[in-house]
């Protein structure tokens, strides 16, 4: 039989998750969950209850979710701060596209994004030593200018995020 039951308590032991419900009661039941996903629910969400074909091996199969938001098509992980309100999210969208922890900013390529700056930075430092540092002023004798331009040694490496990819 499957019931709805209240979460109470959740704990880990020995590597498993266990949580104490009320259902007529309380009781205890194994959490079960697709392979590589480990959550905690919050106090007083419902969890859905299930009995096993084992006596008193009773097992939790999923949780009523009260704020979903995902259209057709779409996968949203999300993190819950102890009150309830949203922590993050990372939203799947039927769209393409992913929004990881807000849709305000974008995510850069960094290999395009490092290619433009170097060249930018080349840039600069050829005009600084072949025009700034080499020029004259008609005015001034054609004397060169009593302080040079430093080349550039900016670098943009320590942005780079090696553990999150795009495309």
């Amino acid at each position: 039989m499957i019931t709805f039951s209240l979460v109470k308590e959740n704990l880990l032991e020995s590597g498993k998750r266990l949580l104490k419900v009320i259902q007529y009661g309380t009781k205890t039941a194994d959490v079960a969950a697709a392979f590589g996903d480990d959550s905690a629910p919050l106090k007083d969400m419902i969890a859905i209850y299930a009995n096993t074909s084992e006596n008193g091996d009773n097992i939790i199969i999923g949780y009523l979710n009260k704020n979903q938001i995902s259209a057709a098509g779409e996968k949203r992980i999300f993190s819950l701060k102890s009150d309830g309100s949203l922590s993050f999210a990372i939203h799947l969208k039927n769209d393409g596209t992913c929004e990881i922890g807000s849709d305000t900013d974008n995510a850069v390529r960094f290999s395009k994004l490092e290619e433009g700056f170097n060249k930018l930075r080349d840039d600069f430092n050829s005009f600084v030593n072949t025009s700034y540092n080499v020029h004259s002023h008609a005015n001034s004798g054609a004397a060169p200018p009593s302080s040079l331009g430093t080349s550039s040694t900016a670098n943009i490496t320590a942005a780079k995020i090696d553990e999150i990819k795009v495309p």
